[in-house]
């Protein structure tokens, strides 16, 4: 099954990457959730806009995101097969990580050791990489057979990587026995997305194409918790950052859900959008507060004490992508939008 059209919106259609601080977020989930990266990205934001053009890819940007130790470093990763990472004191000569056969999907620092990257494509294989030693893959995790769409690595535990499939399927990987993943099979269409509970990495959150998200227990994987109800593809999902019991989903059926683990029958549905949702996000202090962006290039805020919508922001010409709380500031949200312009809202009455 093929990711809906709107989807080729998140990408940059030019050879030319041009990093305006705020449009580096090409891609959802794109700033790690390190206070020293959203910070950089804020202030750089807030101050004058500068350009700094990134060129050498051949081909559509796809996804980049600052390294969470160094905000002067970023990795951009393209459907020229390639990665790279970019030093921004001289841009002109990043490393280029070859070895992909097809379009390199996604990418990620390790956040335990910025030295270490990942990489996923379409060509079913993540690869890590040694930043140090960057001509060829230190390991290579093979076992996938449909495009690997998102990798990412354990907060908790720097030997463990879990990656998504259109293959239907996760796969969660020891480093040092990468021959032996863990597999997450239940899934009758794609899996876009798959994240470490960041209080838990023993469990594990799938969403996927066929219209349900999981909850897998690393300890039995075979008995994964099903959320049933949306209508449509699940397009992202997140855990709660201050219970981890509780998970939010997007999905193109226009809502939102949240789901409360030990009642899953019965989520919150967030209703109002009048296209794909395409990411949501808690607010970092008080997870009863939630912002959602859509295609109907709009974003909103949610009380879910009520299920209701308390704001509606209204500016953006083209479709709203993605959506962030400021990491110091949470009565600031940024939004990303493809008519090429990012905005900064500012409200008096969210918690701080």
């Amino acid at each position: 099954m093929q990711m809906p059209k709107t989807a080729d919106k998140c990408c940059i259609h030019s050879y030319l990457l041009l990093v305006t601080c705020y449009l580096l977020l090409i891609q959802q989930a794109l700033i790690k959730d390190t206070p020293q990266a959203k910070l950089a990205l804020w202030n750089a934001l807030q101050a004058n806009h500068e350009r700094l053009h990134l060129l050498g890819h051949q081909d559509k940007v796809l996804y980049a995101e600052f390294d969470p130790k160094d905000s002067q470093r970023v990795l951009t990763v393209s459907s020229d097969n390639t990665a790279r990472v970019w030093h921004l004191s001289e841009p002109t000569n990043p490393l280029i990580l070859e070895g992909h056969t097809k379009t390199v999907k996604h990418g990620c620092f390790d956040p335990h050791n910025p030295d270490r990257v990942l990489t996923v494509s379409f060509d079913g294989e993540a690869y890590i990489w040694d930043l140090k030693e960057p001509n060829r893959p230190i390991i290579i995790l093979a076992g996938h057979t449909a495009p690997v769409n998102y990798g990412d690595f354990d907060p908790n535990n720097p030997n463990r990587v879990v990656t998504a499939s259109s293959d239907g399927t996760a796969r969660v990987w020891d480093l040092d026995f990468p021959d032996n993943p863990i597999i997450l099979a239940g899934h009758e269409g794609d899996v876009w997305f798959a994240r470490f509970d960041p209080q838990n990495s023993n469990r594990v959150l799938t969403v996927s194409q066929d219209g349900t998200a999981r909850v897998w227990e690393l300890e039995q994987p075979d008995q994964p918790l099903v959320l049933q109800g949306h209508i449509g593809g699940v397009i992202d999902g997140v855990f709660d950052p201050n219970d981890s019991n509780r998970i939010l989903t997007v999905s193109n059926d226009t809502t939102a859900r949240i789901w409360n683990l030990s009642e899953p029958s019965k989520p919150i549905v967030l209703k109002g959008h009048s296209d794909i949702v395409w990411q949501g996000a808690f607010h970092p202090q008080d997870s009863n507060q939630v912002l959602t962006v859509s295609s109907d290039g709009t974003a909103r805020l949610w009380d879910l004490s009520t299920a209701q919508t308390s704001e509606i922001l209204r500016g953006h010409q083209g479709e709203v992508f993605q959506g962030t709380f400021h990491p110091q500031n949470s009565n600031r949200v940024l939004t990303v939008s493809s008519d090429g312009t990012a905005k900064i809202w500012v409200f008096l009455n969210l918690c701080q």
